[in-house]
């Protein structure tokens, strides 16, 4: 299997908080995919963690949410907890 840049692809990465520890997830898309795909990319994994919410820890929410498209290592805030500046931002059930 080839190897690739970890800029090869788009990158969608989510940060939330469960059991009184910080995890990160990302998801890549193939290369050249829109934002807007990357977007609804983001908007599945969000709706599959609020969809097991009930079976995972009573503290889980999500705290921050940034892209980065291929060949970049700039990675951009969609949202977080922290800071309000919310472009997309999904609520845990």
């Amino acid at each position: 299997m080839t190897t690739y840049s970890p800029d090869f692809t788009p990158r969608y990465k989510a940060r939330y908080r469960a059991a009184g520890i910080e995890h990160t997830t990302q998801i890549r898309g193939p290369r050249d995919d829109s934002l807007f795909v990357l977007l609804g990319r983001g908007a599945h994994l969000y709706d599959m963690f609020n969809n097991l919410a009930p079976r995972l820890a009573d503290d889980f929410s999500w705290i921050s949410a940034e892209y980065a498209m291929n060949d970049t290592e700039l990675r951009r805030p969609l949202w977080s907890e922290r800071c309000h500046w919310p472009i997309l931002r999904y609520h845990s059930a």
